[in-house]
């Protein structure tokens, strides 16, 4: 007889053998004692093959192959450095500047969004400020910087 055949058989003969024990038994103190003794009985029968496990000659290339999901990790990524373009526009907006494009050349790395550069088009720009001599590209990259952690130069300007 095979192994798992006779665990099965003792589990099964456990199970009945505390079956007819907890029929038989009148209810009490006694009793409780007895059902908690029984099912530690059933438990130590029912783990008694893991100790006969080899995990050495357990082979794990066969479960399979984990891989990252570089789809997953690019289509993140520009979720992130669209929310941060729109986080810009939104900054820039309640500044007085409206119809600004941004566009952010970046790519994910080490769990974080890496900007090489921003790039923005004042070829719409919308000023509704009513100050006079205003130097824009001034404002703007300090509005960019104060939302971005970028430096000055990467931050390139077009009409």
């Amino acid at each position: 007889m095979s192994s798992i055949s006779v665990w099965i058989i003792s589990v099964t003969v456990a199970t009945l053998i505390a079956s007819l024990v907890d029929i038989v038994l009148p209810q009490g103190k006694m009793s409780k004692m007895i059902k908690s003794v029984m099912g530690v009985f059933i438990l130590i029968i029912i783990i008694s093959p893991i100790k006969s496990i080899d995990l050495s000659k357990l082979d794990l290339s066969k479960i399979g192959s984990f891989g990252i999901d570089y789809h997953f990790i690019e289509e993140r990524s520009g979720e992130v450095i669209s929310s941060i373009e729109n986080e810009i526009k939104t900054n820039l907006e309640e500044n007085g500047y409206k119809s600004i494009s941004i566009k952010i050349n970046g790519e994910y790395k080490s769990g974080k969004v890496v900007i090489d550069s921003i790039y923005v088009d004042l070829s719409h720009l919308v000023i509704n400020d009513k100050s006079v001599n205003i130097d824009k590209y001034t404002n703007i990259v300090a509005i960019i910087k104060n939302t971005v952690n970028i430096e000055e130069e990467k931050i390139i300007f077009y009409e």
